[in-house]
């Protein structure tokens, strides 16, 4: 037997349907990849922020020195602006 005929004037029929899901499939990989690519960049910002953080902790802790100075003339600090 033959392939069926199109009637003429009818449109031929659109893509099998293992195409159609084969192509909606290819579409969600590429989607879900997307997606797993912006996740994982995400959360190498998040490290890089905690791995920051948890350096900012554990810097040494500076003397401070607090020293008293004299005053500074009133005419300085008007003719300064």
């Amino acid at each position: 037997m033959g392939t069926p005929q199109t009637p003429p004037g009818a449109k031929p029929p659109g893509p099998p349907l293992n195409l159609m899901l084969v192509g909606m499939l290819r579409f969600k990989q590429v989607e879900l990849h997307q997606q797993l690519a912006e996740g994982q960049a995400r959360l190498a910002r998040i490290e890089a922020w905690l791995q920051a953080l948890e350096q900012e902790a554990m810097m040494p802790a500076y003397d401070v020195i607090v020293k008293r100075v004299p005053p500074l003339k009133e005419h300085f600090l008007l003719t300064r602006r």
